[in-house]
């Protein structure tokens, strides 16, 4: 399986565009840029005749379909009309669900665009929301891509969209910034992100909306004081936070961290595997403390360090039915795989514990 970053995409699509790939990953900011990357693509202007087409030509030659217009007829229509005096056109397909897809559905959409090698002048490109697209495990030792993507890795070129580190979330603040007509130095860049947040979308207003507040003072350089009086602090939450909060019963606090990690595009699967984690290290730590060992030999048998054995703890003192915690854990495991909706099922577990 050939899996290409942005990176690779965007020379390729300058390039050489390829007939067909799949926008996947975290970062739904980049893959929306990816595609407007890709509307510049086609020849919008053709000479023929020693006369130059108005660029009025380019809206029969982008197509788009979403979960609403999308059927693999409608695909294989569009796949088959040819451009209009262009040599490619683009087909845009998004909305698409592929965790609840059935098999039969999938084999429907890869079967339209295996007939690709014969329309080859269309540049088809699938976007992914992050919560609709399990890709499985592609990274360590032992990689496991999900069955969605090994199949449709066969007829397209998967893109994978990552989450950016919070030093590359600065460089491109940083030139944000500049865009703009402010400049921010790499360490104010650094503290936009930090108290900002890594949301992409939220970024770009937040420094907009500093950037016009810094012009309107008469200045050019942005300052942590300009961030922090103008800018929102953003509080992005991790799953201990959660599990932290679902142990103490704190419902609202527990529904506002899984708002954030929604926001965030946080994949539910993910998050009920380390809740699940942790609260089963939370629950057990309370057994045994109940039994009479000590921090250390709890340690040891859960093969975790004695600080985070601490911080079970002091999380424990809160459970009033541990057995009770873990059913309802379990019931919201099985209603994600079950095919609920993730999220639908983490407010079920808040609700109910």
């Amino acid at each position: 399986m050939n899996i290409i970053k942005e990176a690779d995409f965007r020379r390729e699509i300058k390039s050489e565009p390829g007939t067909a790939y799949l926008f996947f990953g975290e970062e739904d900011y980049t893959k929306n840029h990816a595609v407007a990357l890709a509307r510049k693509m086609k020849n919008l202007a053709t000479v023929m005749a020693g006369m130059v087409l108005i660029i009025g030509f380019a809206m029969f030659n982008e197509m788009k379909l979403d979960a609403l217009s999308y059927s693999p007829d409608a695909l294989i229509d569009m796949l088959a009309t040819p451009p209009m005096m262009s040599d490619r056109k683009l087909i845009l397909i998004t909305g698409l669900d592929f965790i609840g897809m059935k098999a039969s559905e999938l084999d429907g959409l890869i079967s339209a665009l295996s007939l690709l090698e014969e329309y080859d002048f269309n540049t088809v490109i699938i976007s992914t929301s992050a919560d609709r697209f399990d890709e499985g495990i592609l990274t360590g030792r032992r990689p496991k891509p999900s069955a969605a993507l090994s199949k449709l890795s066969e007829v397209l070129t998967p893109v994978q969209f990552e989450k950016n580190s919070p030093a590359r979330l600065a460089l491109w603040a940083q030139k944000h910034y500049e865009h703009n007509d402010v400049i921010a130095d790499a360490n104010t860049a650094g503290f936009t992100v930090q108290y900002c947040g890594r949301d992409m979308y939220t970024l770009a207003e937040e420094i907009r909306k500093i950037s016009y507040y810094v012009l309107s003072c008469g200045r050019q350089s942005v300052t942590v004081d300009d961030i922090r009086l103008v800018g929102v602090n953003s509080i992005e939450y991790d799953t201990y936070a959660f599990s932290n909060a679902i142990c103490a019963r704190q419902k609202d606090a527990a529904l506002n961290i899984l708002l954030d990690m929604k926001r965030n595009r946080i994949d539910p699967i993910m998050i009920m595997g380390e809740v699940s984690g942790t609260i089963y290290n939370i629950v057990s730590t309370s057994i045994l403390l109940s039994d009479g060992l000590t921090l250390g030999e709890i340690s040891k048998i859960l093969g975790v360090h004695e600080y985070a054995v601490s911080l079970f703890a002091k999380s424990a003192s809160g459970i009033q039915n541990p057995k009770r915690l873990l059913s309802l854990c379990r019931e919201a495991d099985l209603d994600i795989k079950s095919n609920m909706e993730g999220y639908l099922a983490l407010e079920k577990l808040i609700c109910t514990m």
